[in-house]
């Protein structure tokens, strides 16, 4: 058995390691979690309850932005106790509400370029008048291009088709443009290329996409190109309107003073069709007739020429012969009208030349018909279409090249 005096060494000893446990117990779990705080990651703790408001920063998402944008504002406190946070609902105002506007939530809507100053407006004490106020800049800047559409009449196309696209770009205000400016690119140029105006030529059957690029914005459009290929080309006039005018019918005799638009109109397999612009590798001596880059035929003098298109292999021409006689007269058909209620009904106009010879009148853009009515109440006429309006009788006037006709129109109840 052990002596008293060594039992008692251990108790003390074992005594010791307790208090040593329950001291490092006391630490692992914070000391009261008097240690959690300075490892909170929060550098600026929450303002005591007597802290005031001192000053405020205000801040922004961006210090300048463009026209038709939004910019969110942030408004933060400092407190007398060295502590800082964000107010959540202080006042907010904007300086030059023309060229911004702020709402509750801090956040600014631009309207028009220009500078403005937001500031934001809070207590300093919980029930006290006096105020602290935070300003922050903002510079609006012109509308800025936000995308770009890429659009075209068909995405799917023949082989040797010309399409014409456009771009128009939406800006940041809402607004939209045609971008005249456009760089244009084909994402296989061995399907279809494209000018530096959006006009895109198929060349062989797939696929592709037509780009246009302005102010680093972009737009896509992807296209195909199908294996239908041409097969008839013809002259046609008034194409582009409501009716058009075959090769066939159209008048090869033209007078002095007298212009006419003519376009070719090529034909495919698959049954589409596309319209283009004389001359197309054609052939005319400008001798007699002259060609404007739009298809506009004029007479020069006396004489007969030949207006020729090849494209693609096929080819027609129409020989034109220009007569020195000159128009003295033009007549209604026909002079007098009834029109039942709700109804339309077309004239046409026929003018008579020097020579004895006539010919009627194609309404066409370059060298319109000018028509009209004595009582629009009555009857309304488009293009030489009459329209009923309500009872009654009406004059209607066609005018042209200096001559003019007169037709009467009864509009029934």
């Amino acid at each position: 058995m052990k002596p008293y005096t060594d039992k008692l060494s251990e108790f003390c000893n074992f005594k010791w390691y307790l208090l040593l446990l329950f001291a490092l117990i006391v630490t692992a779990c914070g000391g009261g979690g008097g240690g959690n705080s300075s490892n909170s990651g929060n550098p600026s703790p929450s303002p005591s309850s007597s802290a005031t408001l001192q000053t405020i920063t205000v801040t922004s998402s961006s210090a300048s932005t463009a026209v038709g944008l939004t910019v969110q504002f942030t408004a933060t406190g400092h407190y007398s106790d060295g502590s800082s946070k964000v107010i959540p609902a202080p006042t907010w105002s904007s300086s030059s509400t023309a060229n911004a506007t702020i709402s509750a939530s801090g956040l600014a809507t631009t309207l028009l370029p220009g500078t403005t100053v937001i500031t934001a407006t809070s207590n300093g004490v919980s029930g006290s008048s006096t105020t602290i106020t935070g300003t922050s800049s903002l510079t609006i800047t012109a509308a800025s291009l936000q995308t770009i559409a890429v659009s075209a009449a068909q995405t799917s196309i023949p082989l040797a088709f010309i399409e014409q696209f456009s771009a128009t770009g939406t800006y940041s205000d809402g607004s939209t443009q045609v971008l005249t400016g456009a760089t244009w690119s084909s994402s296989a140029l061995t399907v279809a290329s494209v000018n530096a105006t959006g006009s895109v030529t198929s060349t062989q059957s797939g696929s592709t996409t037509i780009s246009a690029a302005f102010d680093g914005i972009t737009g896509n459009l992807p296209i195909t190109v199908t294996t239908a290929t041409p097969a008839s080309v013809s002259i046609v006039e008034n194409y582009g309107t409501s009716d058009y005018l075959a090769e066939s019918a159209i008048p090869t005799t033209l007078y002095l003073g007298s212009v006419v638009q003519l376009t070719p109109l090529v034909l495919y397999t698959d049954g589409s069709s596309m319209v283009l612009v004389l001359p197309v590798n054609g052939s005319s001596g400008n001798s007699v007739l002259s060609i404007s880059s739009s298809g506009v035929l004029t007479p020069l003098v006396s004489g007969t020429e030949t207006v020729s298109v090849l494209y693609y292999g096929l080819t027609t021409g129409i020989t034109f012969t220009v007569s020195s006689a000159t128009i003295t007269s033009i007549a209604i058909t026909p002079v007098s009208i009834t029109l039942p209620n709700s109804t339309s009904q077309t004239l046409t106009a026929t003018a008579t030349y020097s020579d004895g010879t006539s010919q009627v009148i194609q309404e066409q853009s370059v060298q319109p018909i000018t028509w009209s009515s004595s009582a629009t109440n009555v009857a309304t006429v488009n293009a030489g279409t009459v329209n009923w309006v309500s009872a009654g009788t009406a004059v209607i006037t066609a005018t042209f090249n200096g001559q003019s006709a007169m037709a009467t129109v009864t509009a029934s109840p």
